[in-house]
């Protein structure tokens, strides 16, 4: 029987808006800002997640029965530099299943507003 992976409440909203900072590192400064913090290789900050998020991300496992971060490490094996947008925006949206389609809708735009809030604050989302 297969196990089921339910996501911590809330982490969805946050892993959208990191992947939308994934999609706009090129032509978003704040979104640059938000990433140049990270000290992983896969750009998890700690102003998106908090360390238990990060840990539930890394062990999800894939549809192809590894965890995420095998998952990811094999896709971008021999890559020297990772495109944030490019190269690991792809494996994100891939994994957790998510379209570049929602990042279009209404309520991505007015989630992502408020979340904007938090940040020029200094704040971290995972703290609202």
């Amino acid at each position: 029987m297969e196990e089921i992976q339910l996501m911590p409440v809330g982490l969805r909203s946050r892993l959208l808006v990191f992947m939308n900072d994934l999609q706009r590192y090129g032509d978003s400064k704040p979104s640059r800002d938000r990433l140049s913090t990270a000290a992983h290789q896969f750009y998890l900050t700690d102003c998106h997640f908090n360390p238990a998020e990060i840990d539930w991300i890394l062990s999800y496992r894939t549809n192809e029965g590894v965890t995420f971060q095998e998952y990811a490490a094999q896709t971008l094996a021999g890559k020297t530099t990772l495109c944030t947008s490019h190269d690991l925006f792809p494996v994100f949206a891939e994994v957790f299943d998510v379209s570049k389609a929602v990042f279009r809708g209404a309520h991505f735009k007015a989630m992502l507003k408020e979340y904007e809030k938090v940040f020029k604050a200094g704040g971290r989302l995972w703290e609202t």
